[in-house]
């Protein structure tokens, strides 16, 4: 009995050595990426604030204080979207508690977020559209802003992997026991599906010697999922390298409301860019 009790505490004491060390691993991991992260765009802003305040010194010309201002606006935006993604991963252990859930059109909702995710797609030429619904429309029991959030993480995600001359596709149906699924596919890069659980921890991006050049703390996924489950969903991903990825939100039926026809979920959005002067 001896034994098996010190053989069980010996056991017990690896366990919380090996998960101490992955915690401290990941400490790491994230302040080496969140110093690079903050000090890339805080350089940028400094750098060029500081030549266009010396602009005299520097013999800086009109178009080139213009592109160093617009470097500083880019830097900026880059540096809010970073400190906005850290503070809404350390609220997530929150949200659900604190969700405003009203019920809104599914349709309405994808369109939103496609719409305003549209000029990112225009300006890495990947074409971001809607799939038309195959059923009548439908509501979803969601808090709009956070939803929100969830879709524009995703499609932002997708048009970021994804080349030019690429696709983005969103869509919402419904399922055969009454819940939904919202989905978005994209043909960019994709990735192992090893890789898939550790793209979902936080402050981690996929090396797979295309990836790497991509900017970012690797929290929009981990966002997107945490949010999904406060709503009472699951997200589900598919993923090959070359293949691209789908990602799907499974939504209970609890947050699904049928029966009316919505002109709004039939409405294919406006795709991003127009393919047709190609």
């Amino acid at each position: 009995i001896d034994v098996l009790l010190r053989k069980e505490a010996e056991l017990e004491l690896h366990a919380a050595r090996t998960a101490a060390e992955e915690a401290s691993s990941l400490r790491s991991r994230f302040i080496a990426t969140l110093s690079h992260e903050l000090r890339t765009p805080l350089n940028a802003i400094i750098g060029f604030s500081d030549m266009i305040v010396r602009r005299d010194h520097y013999r800086l010309t009109q178009d080139k204080q213009e592109q160093y201002a617009q470097q500083i606006n880019e830097s900026g935006h880059v540096l809010l979207e970073l400190i906005n993604d850290i503070l809404d991963y350390s609220s997530l252990a929150r949200v659900a508690p604190s969700l405003s859930l009203i019920w809104r059109d599914a349709g309405h909702l994808l369109r939103t977020a496609v719409d305003q995710l549209s000029a990112q797609a225009i300006q890495k030429e990947v074409r971001l559209e809607m799939a038309a619904p195959a059923e009548p429309g439908f509501d979803l029991r969601v808090d709009p802003l956070r939803f929100g959030q969830i879709l524009s993480n995703l499609i932002s995600n997708a048009v970021k992997f994804t080349g030019a001359g690429g696709v983005v596709t969103v869509s919402a149906k419904l399922l055969p026991d009454l819940g939904a699924a919202v989905e978005v596919a994209d043909t960019g890069i994709g990735m192992k599906a090893e890789d898939i659980p550790r793209a979902l921890e936080p402050f981690q991006q996929i090396d797979n010697g295309n990836a790497r050049g991509f900017p970012g703390t690797g929290l929009g996924l981990p966002i997107a999922k945490g949010l999904t489950e406060a709503h009472g969903g699951v997200m589900d991903i598919e993923s090959a390298p070359g293949s691209g990825t789908r990602v799907k939100l499974l939504l209970p039926p609890t947050v699904v409301r049928t029966g009316k026809t919505s002109a709004a979920a039939n409405h294919v959005a406006r795709t991003a860019p127009d393919q047709s002067a190609n």
